[in-house]
């Protein structure tokens, strides 16, 4: 099935696209682990804590799509972060299944597609990713129907943005998680399907010591 990003036959305007943003609870040792070598166990929680509510803020305020947090489990932190800030953003809370990040990514892609829907996968280590570069890659769908996947390439070799139209099985194939390669395979798998993509400008993540001054800011 196909969430084709254009007014139907009858002129009816499409359902509002899906931005999933994905985000593990704060348990610590389990989040920032590149991290440790510079800051405690503790001190990687808060981090995390910081960046999560920080991508929050910031992307689930937009009219033009909606927003869901995909979390890793249950956590007080999330239904904190969300009853915090219920007069300025619009959210609801979901929960992803067992697996690699490919098997979690994919439930939120085809509950998109499912309901026609345009499906936008986001993380929640860019502080510098806003509803302005979401709404840029819908735009390319938008005008560009050609196009069925924009990608939003991170500076460390994987992506922070993943939009698309067709969700199709092959899609994370043999991506190999966590590493320098991801965002190569993902575009690799995209080519062997046959399927058009564009690029957006790289953003950093804050994932390891090098990172720690980008996020001074939060």
């Amino acid at each position: 099935m196909t969430a084709e990003f254009k007014l139907d036959i009858q002129g009816n305007t499409p359902p509002k696209p899906i931005v999933a943003q994905f985000a593990k609870a704060p348990e610590v040792g389990k989040v920032k682990t590149r991290m440790r070598a510079v800051l405690s166990p503790q001190q990687c929680v808060d981090l995390h804590k910081r960046l999560v509510a920080k991508v929050f803020t910031t992307v689930a305020v937009a009219d033009n799509y909606i927003h869901q947090l995909w979390v890793s489990s249950d956590h007080s932190f999330f239904h904190s972060l969300m009853d915090e800030n219920k007069h300025t953003c619009r959210s609801s809370l979901h929960y992803q299944p067992s697996g690699d990040l490919g098997v979690r990514l994919t439930a939120a892609l085809k509950q998109g597609e499912a309901q026609g829907r345009v499906a936008v996968v986001i993380g929640s280590d860019c502080i510098t990713l806003t509803s302005s570069y979401i709404e840029s890659a819908l735009a390319l769908l938008k005008q560009q129907p050609e196009l069925n996947t924009v990608i939003g390439p991170a500076f460390d070799g994987g992506f922070v943005l993943l939009a698309i139209k067709q969700w199709h099985e092959a899609l994370f194939e043999g991506v190999e998680w966590g590493t320098e390669r991801v965002l190569d395979q993902l575009i690799h798998n995209i080519e062997l399907l046959g399927f058009k993509y564009r690029s957006l400008e790289p953003l950093h993540d804050i994932d390891r010591p090098e990172d720690l001054s980008l996020a001074e800011s939060i």
